[in-house]
């Protein structure tokens, strides 16, 4: 996919230290990634990111972007009654048109895959009936 676009966006979440939480994301690299903060119905601060792009990670000891280790950090500032569901949404002009969801908890993290989900979905819908949808592109 050498031309693939795409942007990514959370949700608004609260995390457990605010200041901690934006010294982390001082650290994160991403195409003009941004940060955004507003108060919720409680006057407590709730923080959203994304951007045009990808998301590449933090630097590790070999100061090499890592995905894994940005998600595994993220995970710990989250609230423990919140979740942050990172969306990266992508295309390669018409070729492939792709979406993902990372869905964290200071507990737990699942992957979702548009694709695999879909194809899930249809095959519940048709009674778990053999049939012939691919998302090959």
């Amino acid at each position: 996919m050498a031309n693939y676009v795409s942007t990514t966006r959370t949700n608004y979440f609260h995390v457990k230290d605010a200041e901690a939480f934006r010294a982390f994301m001082d650290n994160v690299s991403g195409d003009a990634l941004e940060l955004w903060d507003e108060k919720d119905d409680k006057g407590d601060t709730v923080f959203a990111f994304g951007c045009e792009g990808s998301i590449y990670g933090i630097q590790n000891e070999d100061e090499n972007d890592d995905y894994d280790l940005f998600i595994k950090k993220l995970q710990e500032y989250i609230a423990d009654n919140d979740a942050v569901i990172l969306t990266e949404a992508g295309h390669e002009t018409l070729r492939c048109v792709t979406g993902f969801a990372t869905v964290i908890t200071s507990k737990d993290i699942q992957f979702l895959n548009l694709d695999e989900y879909a194809l899930t979905k249809a095959k519940e819908m048709l009674n778990n009936q053999d049939f012939t949808t691919t998302m090959d592109y």
